[in-house]
């Protein structure tokens, strides 16, 4: 059996390690085959976080810089790593010349000065895999692999997550993009990387691997088949070789790890959702018996301060049965997790969730309005979510509250109601996190534009996040949407302070 390297690439978030390469280092570790992993992301962002750009004309990619100041851009970024410099890039005969660009590409200097192709090779791996969540992580991984390959090792790179999810159809129109990797892998990938692993053993046909974009002569393909995970039968996440103490989450020497008890979302319909890009693989749960187990085994490796269940949204009943299985089982753990303003909540369920160790439970509500929540589908009645967050508030939980302005069709006075809604019920609500809409490919509102009051950019992208848009009817300009966030943050310093 090959070894594999499993691999978090730079730029993305620091707070706690992501999801993704524990959960197949679990899943390959339970099927006998060799596996490590590593977060290259923790040691970039510490040493390399601050990169100097030329920002004059001189510079060759100086067209391609993001054009506003970084506090008017998605998450405030504009550097190399940016949405907006990636897709542009990536449409860009300037790509080749970035990624073998040692002195402008920050990652090209990074695997060089920390001798990342060297340390490969000492690890005898076989399969590299790298998980690109974020086009953040892009850039670093196209150079990795360049690198990789111009080192001759005969390493096979692939790439997976939720980037190549929403973008498997354009990666397969890009040839070119094979000088980078050897083969994808979208949507779940613990099978496919297993089948992926086994097939390169015994030299056999990748076109047995499902969820595979391969090379075949000189197109990229898709494989002959699909294949969706089945909970029961996947193991805890394993997070051994990562650098826990270097999380920003870390308190007293105390981890903060994801981890989920699902996947997907059981409502799926939310018209703006790019949890994962549609046709969906549905909604699937792991028993609660085998929730309670796998806690119990990260409890007993890990020093574990809190869980944070990354399901898309609990339900009612999973949130129940693993609160009971805790409770019977008598762990002690601490959790908090996402759930919808679903009826079927109660203050009951929030109480066996207390006494089970949950602290919060953050809501996606988006808006307190009920033209727009039926609008954008979120199968939200206001009433009910008045009532199941008083609920959760009387058992002692924390209530976050996920909120969105901007939104389509969003007037400000519809603006003004949510802010109306949140300073009303300011003493059961913890937190707010408030988000300006942005227009993403993959979800419902993608699908038609025009049916939800939004008018798309001449010619967006193949690889374009976030897109350039203006509203057909009602609809609150971004500059607007920051506004009424303004006013919201005005209030409650006024009744907090």
């Amino acid at each position: 059996m090959l070894n594999t390297l499993l691999v978090i690439p730079p730029k993305y978030g620091t707070d706690f390690p992501p999801l993704g390469t524990p959960a197949l280092a679990g899943y390959l570790k339970s099927k006998g085959s060799y596996v490590k992993q590593v977060d290259w992301n923790i040691e970039y962002c510490s040493s390399f976080e601050s990169e100097n750009i030329d920002r004059s004309n001189v510079n060759p990619y100086f067209h391609i810089l993001p054009d506003k100041p970084a506090n008017e851009l998605p998450y405030s970024d504009d550097t190399y790593s940016s949405f907006f410099f990636t897709e542009r890039l990536l449409s860009s005969p300037l790509l080749f010349r970035f990624i073998n660009d040692h002195k402008e590409n920050p990652f090209h200097r990074f695997i060089l000065e920390k001798r990342l192709i060297d340390e490969i090779t000492k690890l005898k791996i076989d399969i590299l895999g790298v998980s690109i969540i974020s086009p953040s992580q892009v850039l670093f991984s196209f150079t990795l692999g360049y690198l990789l390959k111009q080192s001759a090792s005969g390493i096979h790179m692939v790439i997976g997550g939720q980037w190549v999810s929403l973008y498997r159809n354009e990666i397969l129109k890009r040839n070119d993009l094979a000088a980078y990797f050897d083969s994808a892998i979208f949507f779940e990938g613990e099978t496919p990387l297993f089948k992926l692993i086994c097939e390169l053993s015994n030299k056999g046909d990748l076109s047995k691997v499902p969820n595979l974009i391969y090379k075949n002569g000189s197109d990229l393909v898709l494989s002959n088949f699909r294949s969706v995970e089945r909970p029961n039968e996947l193991p805890e996440p394993n997070f051994d070789g990562l650098p826990l103490n270097k999380y920003k989450a870390v308190s007293d020497n105390k981890v903060s790890l994801t981890f989920e008890t699902s996947r997907e979302c059981y409502w799926n319909r939310c018209a703006y959702c790019v949890d994962l890009p549609h046709p969906k693989q549905g909604y699937r749960v792991k028993s609660p018996c085998l929730v309670v187990r796998d806690i119990r085994t990260l409890l007993e490796k890990y020093p574990l301060r809190e869980l944070i269940m990354s399901d898309p949204a609990m339900s009612p009943k999973q949130m129940l049965g693993i609160s009971k299985e805790i409770i019977k089982q008598g762990l002690m753990v601490s959790w908090w997790c996402f759930a919808r303003p679903d009826k079927q909540f109660t203050k009951e369920v929030f109480e066996h969730a207390k006494k089970a160790g949950c602290t919060a439970v953050s809501f996606g509500l988006e808006t307190a309005n009920q033209r727009l929540l039926d609008f954008l589908q979120k199968g939200v009645n206001l009433e009910t979510a008045k009532r199941v967050f008083k609920d959760c508030y009387d058992a002692g939980l924390g209530v976050d509250l996920q909120m969105m302005t901007g939104m389509p069709t969003e007037t400000m006075e519809e603006a003004l109601e949510t802010i109306k809604f949140l300073v009303e019920n300011k003493e059961i609500i913890q937190q707010v996190t408030f988000n300006v809409y942005y227009f993403t490919p993959g979800c419902l509102i993608h699908k038609d534009p025009l049916k939800y009051g939004i008018i798309s950019q001449d010619d967006p992208l193949p690889f374009q996040f976030f897109i350039d848009f203006f509203h057909s009817k009602n609809g609150l300009s971004k500059k607007e949407a920051l506004s009424a966030i303004r006013l919201y943050n005005i209030f409650m310093e006024k009744y907090v302070h």
